[in-house]
């Protein structure tokens, strides 16, 4: 590999870069902030990479790198013409486990007039650790995809700290309506079961259905 094939693989990783960043595509894999660093890594490959594509010196013929850099082609190309998708029920069904302990143990009162849309992972947090009961006879919204397994399905979302490396399940099991196909997008209206046992708790929190919407999936498939 000479400069001006080098120069090539930088071009095109920054160009896939680029693509990620201008488009929703960043959502699957990045959280939403996170498109602004890589707009500007994508800008600096770019910078980098184009110049040595028509600044060919006669010396190049005889300037070889590791043949093994081509290698770096293949996720650029993966992202370029087959763009995996965003995590959903497959990994949601491995990953089902209570929530972790919220950073803060205090919960804002949720109005009583309105439906209340909030996160799965907020109605998980305060069903489990809130010894207020915000959510007692409260109509909540929440919006997900459907996961089964043997003791029923729930509507589950995926969170993530920075990426989808480290992306993990928030569920709310439900009580009330035939489960949708699994990966199937929804959104529910209906109140918070509560399980009656001692804070904290450390179980699957329960929402009795009073209606179910099939929806497609949201420009934000994390929470």
């Amino acid at each position: 590999m000479n400069r001006q094939a080098a120069s090539c693989v930088v071009t095109l990783i920054g160009a896939a870069m680029l693509r990620l960043s201008i488009t929703d595509e960043h959502l699957s894999y990045i959280k939403p902030w996170m498109q602004y660093p890589l707009l500007v890594s994508a800008i600096v490959l770019l910078l980098l990479g184009l110049p040595g594509l028509f600044l060919v010196k006669e010396d190049d013929e005889h300037d070889h790198q590791p043949t093994v850099a081509w290698a770096m082609l293949v996720p650029v190309l993966a992202l370029l013409v087959i763009a995996p998708p965003s995590l959903g029920s497959y990994a949601a069904a491995r990953t089902l486990r209570p929530a972790p302990p919220p950073a803060e143990s205090t919960f804002s009162k949720l109005p009583s007039a309105d439906i209340n849309k909030i996160k799965i992972g907020e109605f998980v947090v305060r069903a489990n650790y809130d010894t207020g009961k915000s959510l007692e006879d409260r109509q909540i919204e929440l919006t997900g995809f459907a996961v089964k397994d043997s003791k029923g399905w729930y509507i589950a979302r995926m969170s993530m700290a920075c990426c989808a490396a480290d992306a993990f399940t928030q569920a709310v099991r439900m009580d009330g309506a035939e489960a949708p196909k699994d990966g199937q997008w929804v959104r529910v209206v209906g109140t918070w079961v509560d399980s009656d046992k001692e804070y904290p708790r450390e179980d699957m929190p329960t929402m009795a259905l009073e209606s179910i919407e099939q929806i497609n999936e949201p420009r934000q498939p994390y929470e």
